[in-house]
This record gives C-alpha cells, sequence and structure tokens, in this order.
C-alpha cells in the first residue's frame, strides 16, 4: 500500500515537470509539486505497511522540495521561458520550407 501510495507521489512529481519544460508554466508545474510532497509527507504521517523507512520518506521529501524550489524560482522560470521561445522561432540557415509535390 505505501509503495502504490509512493509511486503515485513520485508520477505526480513527473507530471510536473511537463507543464514546465514544455510551456514553462511554473504555477501548474507548482501545484503539481506540492500535492506530490502531500502525497509523501501523507505517508510520513500515516504509514500502511511499512514498506518505507522513515528516513527514505525524509530523504524523498526533501527532493520533491529541493525541485520544487529550483524548478520554480524566479530565475529558472525566465530561464525557461527564454529557452522555449527561442527553440520555437525559425532559425535564419533553414532557408524557406519546401512545398511537397503532388
Amino acid at each position: 500500500m505505501d509503495q502504490a501510495r509512493g509511486n503515485l507521489g513520485v508520477m505526480v512529481l513527473r507530471l510536473g515537470h511537463v507543464p514546465f519544460n514544455l510551456q514553462g508554466d511554473a504555477r501548474t508545474a507548482l501545484k503539481q509539486y506540492l500535492e506530490a510532497r502531500a502525497i509523501h509527507e501523507k505517508i510520513l504521517k500515516e504509514p500502511g505497511d511499512g514498506f518505507y523507512k522513515e528516513l527514505d520518506l525524509k530523504r524523498i521529501l526533501s527532493f520533491v522540495t529541493s525541485t520544487s524550489a529550483k524548478r520554480c524560482s524566479p530565475l529558472a522560470i525566465r530561464t525557461r521561458r527564454a529557452s522555449i521561445s527561442r527553440s520555437r522561432q525559425p532559425s535564419a540557415s533553414s532557408g524557406p520550407t519546401p512545398r511537397p509535390r503532388m
């Protein structure tokens, strides 16, 4: 039971990476990170089958907290958004796109 809840927390954390990496959407990412943290905190406070040791859960919580702090800082947001906008601009060296022949 604890392992399943822990896996859910990991997947929710990873889901937070998607809006941040693709669109630079830190608000949505932060919501996912906070949800992942809440899942792991609940496992710590209400252990089911004891799959995780207390130290392991504290380490996981520390990782989730540091991930959200690193990715949702103002500098990280500006950097990611700039990177996204650069990647969406057409490159000057590519030239015009050839038209498909019918």
